[in-house]
Parts: C-alpha cells; structure tokens; sequence
C-alpha cells in the first residue's frame, strides 16, 4: 500500500492554523487560570482539551465553574463541566454548582451535567 498525503494550501495559511500552531508550541502550564479560562472557547478542540487538562491540573475549581455557569459558548459551558466532572470523582463536593445547571435551557448542558454527577457518584444530584 501507499500513503499519500493531502494538503489544503489555503487553509495551511488560516491565521487560525498559525494562532494554533503557537499555543501547542508554547504550551499550557505557564498561563493563568483567567487566560486558560479564555481558551475553554477556542474554536480548536486540541486548544479547548489542552486547557480544560491545564485547569484541572491546577485545580481551577473556580475557573472551571464559571465557565459551566455563565460561559458565553457552547463549548466553554462544555469543557467547565467536563472539568468539574475530572476534579468530582476524586472531590465530590465540587460538583455542587453544577446542581443548578439540571434547570438549564440547553438539553445538553443538562445531559453533561447528569453524566459527570453520575460518574462520580454524586449523591446530592440523585433524584428521589
């Protein structure tokens, strides 16, 4: 078999792929929990994963539940739960604001929210 490889020339010179390419090679550890918050939105998954792993690493806590709670995105809403949900199956307690978010409008929200209290059993959002 061959490989062959493709490469669009366009978007090779997107002021996205360079803005990318800079953050993976500056890398993550070094930014601050407000910036990595800021990046929890970025249209890149790569750039969103990197900083939800960040925040979590760094225990953000903060950070992480704002952006569930009042992220201006879909993404950044996603990712902040996500977060949480890595921090709540070793520290259930931090799952706690996310309680509310059982009454958000976006059904996936909602959904995302389940999942995570469910992973780490939390039993505050039991129903019942």
């Amino acid at each position: 078999g061959r490989i062959y490889r493709f490469q669009d020339e366009t978007h090779g010179k997107s002021p996205l792929v360079g803005e990318v390419s800079k953050l993976m090679k500056e890398g993550f550890a070094h930014r601050d929990p407000t910036e990595l918050g800021f990046l929890l939105a970025h249209p890149d998954q790569r750039i969103r994963l990197r900083a939800q792993m960040t925040l979590v690493e760094k225990n953000a806590v903060e950070t992480l539940t704002s952006a569930a709670q009042k992220g201006e995105g879909f993404f950044d809403r996603l990712h902040g739960i996500w977060g949480l949900g890595q921090l709540g199956r070793s520290k259930p307690s931090v799952l706690k604001p996310l309680l509310s978010l059982f009454k958000d409008s976006n059904p996936e929200v909602r959904t995302q929210v389940a999942k995570v209290c469910g992973e780490a059993s939390y039993a505050e959002a039991a129903v019942g």
